[in-house]
């Protein structure tokens, strides 16, 4: 801590708010809200109307039984072709696009949108289909090529469905994701073939005798799965926390079927994997985070993994100053002729980045790694002391900070622990592939070497992210808070961020220590790595008097009594060696002598927050001689706040 650092008391709270920003155009919109006549307004401002092509307005709207669109809906077409009165041919060529409707229908093989050009490549249809894979699920076809999901929309019921193109130089209509229901479809049957969309065909929906169709939109880009489930009025807050931090590649785990594994992050489609030796069934579990419909991956412990190619953005073409590897995972029991089991990895023996779990006498632990050879040294990052159970289910994040040369590694929302290296400050770019679930050639698990076998998870593996940034300790904590449903025992409203949390209200006051609800980890004969051990008389109270609503109790001591833990040094040091703030609420029984309300360190380099009679004093020591000082006088503050409990925070 430098002696010109900022200090602050306040009591000051900020709230921040992430803001998603939509990016993508929309270049047409048939809300189909009229009712009656045999014309539609186009609303995107391009002035693309509709017009039915059978004049005959007779049973060509309906007004009962409408689609449930978030934004609500008066009226949809009844079994008619509407087509673009102004000649409009579409999204053309190779630019990607997404296309957005309603349907309720019961026709296997029925149109939803066409345009394009009928010869090989130039075509584009979106429909109902009967011909490959699953019956009547929705379809994309280019003449010549075609990719088909997997769940039947054909019902009578009404869907949201949805195709993506993605961004790409040469797309094949095997790179078009289809959602039913804000859920990416997994593949049921393909053909490969270019999309490049011809320019001749006016664009159209529907057609006569296919059901209803409702809010039909067009845009000219990829949509992101927080505009999908917008869509689709699909409430997913998980996938809304991921898109906002965007990572490069984003793996959701959830097809249900097919080998095709989507990547839905920022480089979509580019790094779309393949799942291996999977068999057809008990593959597709129930996912691991609670607020998603979304599916996981079970790997077997023997071969099963998911490949992925090289990229220039995810591995290849730069020095890696800083990575953040996101996984959820449960996992099973597994033998010991193989105690190292792949999570995911990238690169290999040279320079790359792991998740893995260690078995050790009977004990699993997690692993990170971060490595590069350089200069004739290779410079590991591994820190095997964070321990886990079979059958639990963990959100894990390692992220790899060159700025500050060191790996820290987060478990179920707690900063659990840092390592650091100074020889090394960017991992060099690696050609090897990318790899969930097993090794993919090499990944390095020791300093020095690569351990021999498959090195094939056992278990559960879902929604799997990275992302070319450090990812910061609050958005880590939200994505575990949003994904378990688990709030860390931090009261409604308390931004994320929180290292350790110390509530008396989680403490039923007969524990005999004072209970860390965020970082839970049982590695010391069932005790709390992060609880406080009382020593004397400190008791568990109920309060009548606090200046927080739903504060109900507190931990009372005598003066002489103190409670003590020495587990600072396991979450403090590199990972957050620049700033850092405590927080809490204190009723003093009288404003005299010297009394520590909270320290941490020693003699030469520490932090405390203490009453120097009524003046509260918050002291940062870099060393012996090097210290700063922010001060408050609470004799300032109104007699009646005096008595009461008092909110103090040191920055």
């Amino acid at each position: 801590m430098k002696a010109n650092s900022c200090l602050l008391l306040t009591l000051i709270f900020l709230n921040i708010s992430a803001v998603l920003c939509c990016h993508a155009e929309l270049v047409l919109h048939w809300p189909l809200e009229e009712g009656s006549g045999i014309t539609t307004a186009e609303i995107s401002g391009n002035g693309h109307d509709g017009v039915f092509t059978n004049p005959d307005a007779n049973n060509a709207w309906t007004i009962t039984a409408l689609a449930p669109v978030p934004s609500g809906t008066t009226a949809a077409v009844n079994m008619r072709k509407v087509a673009a009165s102004d000649n409009y041919k579409g999204v053309t060529g190779k630019v990607e696009r997404s296309v957005s409707a309603w349907i309720k229908t019961t026709e296997l093989n029925g149109n939803i949108c066409t345009w394009g050009r009928d010869t090989p490549s130039e075509k584009f249809v979106f429909r109902t289909q009967s011909q490959n894979g699953t019956q009547g699920a929705i379809r994309c076809e280019v003449n010549g090529g075609f990719i088909v999901g997997t769940q039947p929309v054909v019902d009578n019921n009404w869907h949201h469905v949805l195709a993506v193109v993605p961004p790409l130089e040469a797309p094949d209509v095997i790179n078009i994701r289809l959602y039913v229901d804000g859920e990416l479809q997994g593949v049921s049957a393909s053909t490969s073939k270019a999309l490049n969309t011809g320019d001749l065909n006016v664009f159209f929906a529907g057609e006569d005798n296919f059901g209803q169709v409702d809010e039909i939109r067009i845009y000219n880009h990829a949509l992101n799965p927080v505009e999908i489930n917008a869509l689709a009025g699909v409430h997913d807050p998980y996938a809304n926390a991921v898109t906002t931090d965007a990572p490069e590649a984003w793996w959701r785990m959830g097809e249900s079927t097919g080998t095709r594994v989507a990547n839905e992050g920022t480089v979509m489609a580019y790094v779309d994997g393949k799942a291996n030796n999977f068999p057809p069934s008990d593959t597709y579990v129930p996912g691991l985070i609670v607020c998603s419909q979304n599916r996981a991956l079970r790997f077997n412990g023997s071969d099963s993994w998911v490949g992925f190619p090289n990229h220039d953005v995810l591995n290849t073409a730069a020095n890696y100053a800083a990575k953040t590897m996101e996984s959820w995972l449960m996992l099973s029991a597994f033998s010991t002729n193989d105690p190292y089991r792949v999570i995911y990895e990238q690169g290999g023996l040279t320079s790359g980045f792991n998740q893995c779990v260690e078995l050790v006498n009977s004990n699993y632990f997690l692993r990170s790694g971060a490595w590069s050879k350089q200069g004739g040294n290779r410079f590991p990052k591994l820190y095997p002391v964070v321990p886990i159970e079979t059958g639990v289910v963990y959100h894990a994040v390692s992220v790899y900070d060159g700025a500050k040369t060191c790996l820290i590694k987060y478990l179920n929302g707690a900063c659990v622990a840092a390592m650091s290296n100074v020889n090394i400050t960017n991992v060099l770019a690696h050609a090897d592939q990318v790899a969930v679930g097993m090794k993919n050639g090499a990944t390095l698990f020791s300093p020095s070497t690569s351990a021999g076998g498959t090195n094939s998870f056992n278990g559960v593996i879902d929604e799997v992210a990275t992302y070319n940034k450090v990812l910061s300790f609050e958005r880590i904590q939200e994505h575990y808070v949003i994904g378990s449903g688990n709030n860390l025992g931090l009261r409604k409203g308390v931004t994320r961020g929180v290292m350790l949390n110390y509530d008396a209200d989680n403490d039923n006051g007969a524990v005999g220590y004072i209970k860390d609800s965020i970082g839970t980890l049982d590695v010391n004969a069932g005790k709390n790595l992060f609880d406080f051990a009382l020593n004397g008389n400190v008791t568990h109270v109920t309060l009548s008097d606090h200046l927080l609503a739903g504060v109900t109790n507190a931990w009372r001591f005598d003066g002489s009594s103190s409670a003590t833990t020495e587990s600072f040094r396991s979450i403090t040091g590199y990972a957050y060696m620049n700033s850092a703030a405590v927080e809490l609420l204190f009723k003093p029984a009288d404003l005299s002598g010297d009394e520590v309300l909270f320290e941490s360190g020693g003699e030469k380099q520490g932090i405390s927050l203490a009453l120097n009679g009524s003046l509260l004093r918050l002291h940062v020591r870099d060393s012996i001689t090097v210290s700063a000082d922010a001060l408050f006088d609470l004799n300032q503050l109104p007699a009646s706040q005096r008595r009461g409990f008092i909110h103090a925070t040191g920055v």
